[in-house]
């Protein structure tokens, strides 16, 4: 048996963490994989965090499909859109990025990187997998099914991912935005990345519950005994991965109601679901069950379903939060809770300030004034959990001062400047938890 290490590993860019950003880069696998690329260099991104060697990678392997990669080099995915079924995907299968395997339609771009926060533009195509056509395109010339997703990411290894599905289908209810999805290298199982109790759930208040998978005893392709609902606890909103690693990746979902549903119903050699035609598979495939360990794979462990946040005749839109943590479950609870329902915020002068989920950002409108005071009103049911704010119009560089309860306490701020068309934009980070007010002033050097 050949060992281990003979197998090419997934790619990232170093072992070390590093300065916080997003950055183009050509991302190596395999010599023989690499070679029959027709795809220029820097075509690959990686986001870079600056307190451990984690990251979030777009990667051409994956067909681009986003990727955290944790510090021992897992691989989890919340996904794509996906539209399946006749007569909306041709010949009645999966129409998803998965299935672009030459990666004619997907591609990915740095919309903004400073040391406050990166936004990457992913784009794609929803086609199927023999002949790559799209989404509920009747004729030719029909647009189709077409998705932007946009990742707003923080140095503190949190992303919200907004996905746009631009489609004029009036039936939708054949249309996934998540998938809970563990990549597995060639050489491994996904026992090899996974641990039995591989799901925990939590919500707002606390609660939380664990789900496990028994471990397969028999030989062969079998159903995985896996727990058939998600039920516990009530009002659960937070999502847990257990990986074997220091860093597990965790969702949040927004709005209400929100569902968790098992995926366990298609026969696997291993103790979860198991795949290997994506990713870095060429062969035109979209659902070929693993039966050896001798090439890349995947497994999928959960759906979640949450409210559509936008919408009008031409798209529907979603949001989620997604990283990595070393806190567990039940931890996690203030960051959602900052996010969902998010502390009030009071701004002084003519500016005026509103939440903006999608950007997990406090964002200003109106006149900037050269000192500039906010105040965020912290409380139990809404904390203040590493808070942005987005102050469009800004003119010179900025110094930031932060009071939170009685005293001044050092404060983490991190700055960014973004030059657009029309005007600038400042971007500050906070590095901050509180269920008190807390005290933002803003002072502009020109």
């Amino acid at each position: 048996m050949l060992k281990k290490t003979l197998w090419p590993t997934f790619p990232r860019w170093q072992t070390a963490a590093g300065e916080f950003g997003a950055f183009y880069t050509t991302l190596k696998f395999d010599p023989v994989w690499d070679q029959t690329r027709r795809i220029a260099p820097d075509s690959d991104v990686v986001v870079r965090f600056p307190n451990a060697s984690i990251q979030l990678v777009f990667w051409q392997g994956t067909n681009y499909v986003p990727a955290w990669v944790t510090e021992n080099n897992r691989w989890y995915s919340d996904e794509f859109i996906e539209v399946y079924g006749h007569p909306r995907c041709p010949d009645g299968e999966d129409c998803e990025p998965m299935s672009d395997k030459q990666v004619r339609y997907s591609h990915v771009r740095i919309l903004e990187t400073t040391p406050a926060r990166a936004v990457i533009h992913w784009r794609y195509a929803i086609s199927e997998v023999e002949r790559y056509d799209i989404a509920d395109a009747p004729t030719p010339t029909a647009w189709g099914d077409w998705a932007d997703e946009y990742w707003t990411v923080y140095p503190d290894g949190v992303a919200i991912r907004r996905q746009v599905l631009w489609s004029t289908a009036p039936e939708r209810d054949k249309t996934e935005f998540q998938e809970s999805i563990v990549l597995i290298p060639a050489g491994e199982t996904p026992e090899d990345s996974i641990h039995f109790d591989a799901l925990r759930f939590a919500n707002l208040q606390g609660d939380a519950h664990t789900y496990s998978w028994h471990p397969k005893t028999d030989r062969g392709l079998s159903l995985p005994k896996g727990p058939e609902h998600f039920t516990e606890p009530a009002d659960a909103v937070i999502q847990w991965v257990n990986l074997k690693s220091t860093w597990r990746p965790f969702q949040v979902a927004w709005g209400a109601p929100v569902k968790f549903a098992a995926y366990n119903g298609e026969p696997s050699i291993s103790t979860f679901e198991w795949w290997n035609h994506w990713p870095v598979a060429q062969i035109p495939s979209s659902g070929r069950p693993a039966l050896a360990a001798d090439r890349p794979g995947h497994t999928s462990l959960s759906h979640i379903y949450w409210p559509i946040s936008e919408q009008d005749d031409q798209h529907i839109g979603r949001i989620l939060m997604t990283g990595l943590t070393t806190l567990e479950a039940t931890q996690l609870a203030p960051l959602a809770a900052s996010w969902r329902t998010p502390a009030q915020a009071d701004v002084t002068d003519s500016a005026s300030i509103r939440y903006d989920a999608a950007q997990r950002a406090y964002v200003l409108s109106g006149a900037m004034p050269e000192t500039l005071t906010i105040t965020v009103h912290g409380s139990k049911q809404s904390p203040v959990v590493d808070p942005t704010f987005v102050l469009p119009g800004w003119q010179g560089k900025a110094s930031v001062s932060v009071k939170s309860g009685s005293s001044d306490q050092p404060i983490e701020v991190k700055l960014g400047y973004v030059e657009e068309l029309e005007q600038a934009k400042l971007i500050a980070f906070l590095s901050i938890a509180s269920d008190h007010d807390v005290t933002i002033t803003i002072h502009s050097h020109k």
